[in-house]
Order: structure tokens, then sequence, then C-alpha cells
């Protein structure tokens, strides 16, 4: 964030960044779900670095911003998946076995009190991708 006065950034920072919240929306420590541009993303403020990834557990499709947010690690509600944020990747499944897979992130910028998100996810390994490619069809519905 700037610590002098400019003119508040109204256009996106760069080619397909689009705004997703204010600072102010996302106090440090907090994680919270948000519409960007039609999808469902939940972003955490760790320390004051600003974290985007697709809200739903690679498990059974349940919101990940109904958990709880442990250091950089989103704990999924329903079966306590863990989900490290800052390496992109599930750390703890239940049962084990999916350790290492690759969840959705997306790059993110603060500028002026403004929180942007990129529209294009962050890259994953060939052996995840098919993990994306499956139907949104539990809708978070699994254990509400």
């Amino acid at each position: 964030m700037n610590s002098h006065s400019e003119p508040a950034q109204t256009e996106a920072p760069q080619k397909n960044f689009v705004k997703a919240a204010q600072t102010s929306d996302l106090p440090i420590g907090s994680m919270k779900r948000f519409m960007v541009e039609g999808h469902g993303l939940a972003l955490a403020n760790i320390n004051g670095t600003v974290y985007a990834f697709e809200d739903r557990c690679l498990h059974w499709g349940v919101r990940l911003s109904d958990g709880s947010l442990e250091g950089n690690v989103v704990r999924c509600r329903a079966h306590s998946w863990k989900h490290d944020l800052t390496k992109g990747e599930v750390v703890v499944s239940v049962p084990p076995g999916d350790e290492g897979t690759h969840f959705t992130t997306f790059a993110t910028k603060i500028l002026d009190d403004t929180i942007w998100v990129s529209t294009e996810p962050n890259p994953v390994g060939p052996a995840d991708a098919a993990i994306f490619a499956v139907s949104d069809g539990a809708n978070g519905t699994c254990c509400q």
C-alpha cells in the first residue's frame, strides 16, 4: 500500500486483472468469499499478503471460505483437508493420499487499497489439471 498521496488506481494494473475488493474488506488474518467476474473466489489476508483461490475444497466441493484460516493454511470445515496457500497445494487429506495435489490459485496485486485478482489461474502441473475439469456439481452442498 502506498505511504504517499497519489490518485486512486481506477484501471487494472495490467491485463487480465479485475477489482475484487478493498483492503478494508479483508483485515489481516481474515478470509472471505468474493464474487469475481461471476466466480466464487476466497481471499485470505496473511500478514498483509492477499491470496486468492477457488472457493471449493478438492474433496467434496465445500466452500473453503467457510473453513478456518490457520496461519498460511486453510482447513476445510467438512473433513479437515488442509490447503497451504503459500504452496498452492493440499498438505493434509482425509483419508491420506492426496497430499501435494495443487488447487486453483490466482495472482493478486494491491494498489491504492484496492485488491486486484488475475482472471487467469496460476499454472498447475499436468497431473493436476484433470482435477479442475471435475464438475462443480456438488456446489458445496455435501455437508451444509
